[in-house]
């Protein structure tokens, strides 16, 4: 991957098998941004507002989207690894064969949001809002919840993993 340097995000644009390290973008709305096969390292992408946002086989590593807007986002085949994602916002967010490894996302609301194939592992989603999601095979390995809000959760083929979820909400004592 070629190491492009870009000091802002343009509007309408595709950016293809790109490497992007330390952009810093903060506070402005965006219309329409897809990142395909690109990894972006060390990037701060904070209190943005991206509408039409699409992303596809990229790498999020070590990049701050902190109190950011990506309201009915679509991934597909992703990895946030140490990223920085408090207060962000992925309601009706689309995440299919994605991961969250060792991220900080508390305070995030997934609200409406649908997983297919998803991995949250070692990361904080405390106090993290989690209303009427809807999941096929979603994986939780050592993250914390706690605080976070679940509610109407709608689960395909994971049983299992939609009762270990309530009761370890029931248990923190989050649930009726």
């Amino acid at each position: 991957m070629p190491l492009r340097k870009f000091t802002t995000l343009i509007d309408d644009e595709i950016y293809a098998k790109c490497l992007i390290e330390q952009l810093d973008c903060r506070s402005y709305e965006t219309r329409f941004i897809a990142f395909e096969q690109t990894q972006l390292n060390k990037c701060t992408l904070s209190n943005l507002t991206m509408r039409n946002f699409e992303v596809a086989d990229t790498i999020f590593d070590h990049c701050d989207f902190s109190n950011t807007e990506m309201i009915g986002a679509s991934f597909h085949r992703v990895l946030f690894k140490n990223c920085k994602l408090i207060g962000t916002n992925f309601a009706e967010s689309v995440f299919v064969d994605c991961q969250f490894e060792a991220c900080l996302a508390d305070f995030s609301s997934f609200s409406y949001a649908s997983f297919k194939v998803a991995a949250l592992t070692q990361s904080s989603f405390i106090q993290s809002d989690f209303f009427e999601i809807n999941w096929q095979h979603l994986t939780l390995e050592n993250c914390d919840f706690t605080a976070a809000n679940w509610f109407n959760l709608t689960r395909q083929k994971s049983p299992i993993l939609y009762r270990w979820v309530m009761n370890a909400v029931r248990y923190e004592g989050y649930c009726g």
